[in-house]
């Protein structure tokens, strides 16, 4: 009988939960899966505020750009989906606007903020050339829950603040998309599992990969160190690489690897920590329907204000609630801030009653190191996988990957490396 090829795929993240049912359809793979947790896709894994379950920051299928992933959700994993519009706003201060809006369009309050030198961006702009100096401060002093260094996080204020006039020229397939939601030539919906929550889809994932004859491993450890890659399951080695392995795929953060690699350099970025919290507020029965589906947030009083979006209007809920990230360099005291951000919210929204504050939780703790650091980083795991002579497989990504990326990373590995 011939021996079967071993796949090993370190890190049951959903971009390794899609190579593994990519490789278990070849007879001629034994698929491992070595998680160090208790679960699969444990970036799903929800938050409970006010005995709500929310999932952990906002999470949809934007279609179309996520079209190909979704029809995989449903019709291989057996997940049902509901259908929204996808009614993307940004607010500026207390000004709500629709993202598919053109300058034109704008509060005059903030038109006269704007001051469009280029009709396209390409990356390659700075602010002043499309907006006054009280906006390009503005957006700088947001920019700070990211990072220190503005250039870094440019990408998540521009397109995304720009006018609908303004064209994006990207390569990026998701950004094309993007722009052509925003620019309203094509239409957008958002798609979101049954029960609300992403959780759901951990399960029957896990369910699938086992039938088709996916072995996973779970609570099992990876070590780097020592020039050798080694799995552990409660301090006991598991030996699992020898001459029949053939690919290793490494899918998780780079950063798990140079912990073992080179611990002190991995330390440099803990002066880039932000922390992430979610709020829940509850909204009077009696406002009008909240009608978006998120909100992004430049404001000069709550500059660690991100999102806004509402759960409720994807429970089909009476009682209405908001979910609000927020991304801050400090912890934050919320006995101080809750009443500035709930004047915020009321203002930003135009609501008639008082809303009501929740409770708020730290979900994540995040780092955004520079793209030296990153650089230096990348080099250091790429010299350190040459010990593998090739056998191993990484995308050296430090940062999270969105969903529909992983989608596009799984199809392609699988393509080359099957």
């Amino acid at each position: 009988m011939k021996i079967k090829q071993n796949i090993h795929i370190i890190g049951g993240s959903l971009y390794g939960c899609l190579l593994a049912y990519f490789f278990s359809g070849k007879k001629k793979y034994e698929v491992y899966i070595i998680e160090n947790s208790g679960n699969l896709i444990n970036s799903l894994n929800p938050i409970s505020l006010n005995n709500m379950k929310l999932n952990n920051g906002y999470h949809v299928f934007e279609l179309p750009r996520s079209q190909e992933l979704l029809n995989f959700m449903m019709k291989k994993i057996k997940i049902k989906f509901n259908y929204f519009n996808n009614k993307k706003k940004i607010s500026i201060n207390k000004y709500l606007i629709n993202s598919n809006a053109k300058l034109i369009e704008w509060p005059d309050k903030i038109k006269e903020k704007v001051s469009i030198k280029k009709n396209y961006y390409d990356d390659k702009q700075n602010l002043n050339q499309y907006f006054k100096t009280d906006l390009v401060k503005l957006i700088k002093k947001n920019s700070e829950r990211f990072t220190d260094k503005f250039e870094q996080c440019k990408g998540y204020f521009l397109p995304y603040f720009l006018p609908a006039d303004i064209v994006h020229k990207s390569k990026n397939r998701g950004m094309i998309l993007r722009d052509l939601i925003k620019r309203s030539k094509i239409k957008s919906s958002i798609a979101v599992p049954k029960k609300f929550l992403f959780a759901s889809i951990q399960k029957p994932i896990q369910k699938i990969l086992r039938k088709r004859g996916v072995k996973i491993l779970f609570n099992t450890s990876v070590s780097f160190k020592n020039k050798k890659i080694e799995y552990s399951n409660k301090e006991k080695k598991i030996d699992l690489i020898n001459k029949n392995t053939k690919k290793i795929f490494f899918c998780m953060s780079s950063a798990i690897m140079l912990k073992d690699i080179d611990h002190k350099y991995l330390k440099n970025i803990e002066n880039t920590k932000r922390f992430f919290y979610n709020c829940l507020v509850k909204i009077n029965s009696k406002e009008k329907k909240l009608d978006f589906s998120e909100i992004l947030c430049l404001n000069n009083k709550l500059p660690w204000l991100n999102r806004i979006s509402s759960p409720s209007n994807f429970l089909k809920s009476k009682e209405k609630c908001l979910q609000i990230e927020i991304i801050s360099k400090e912890k934050l005291n919320f006995l101080k801030i809750k009443k500035d951000l709930l004047n915020e919210i009321k203002k930003i929204l135009l609501l008639r009653h008082d809303p009501k504050f929740k409770e708020s939780k730290i979900t994540r703790v995040i780092f955004t190191p520079d793209k030296l650091w990153t650089k230096k980083g990348v080099i250091k795991c790429k010299k350190w996988i040459l010990n593998y002579e090739n056998k191993i497989v990484s995308k050296f990504d430090f940062f999270p990957v969105n969903m529909n990326q992983t989608w596009f990373y799984a199809k392609e590995d699988y393509k080359k490396y099957y």
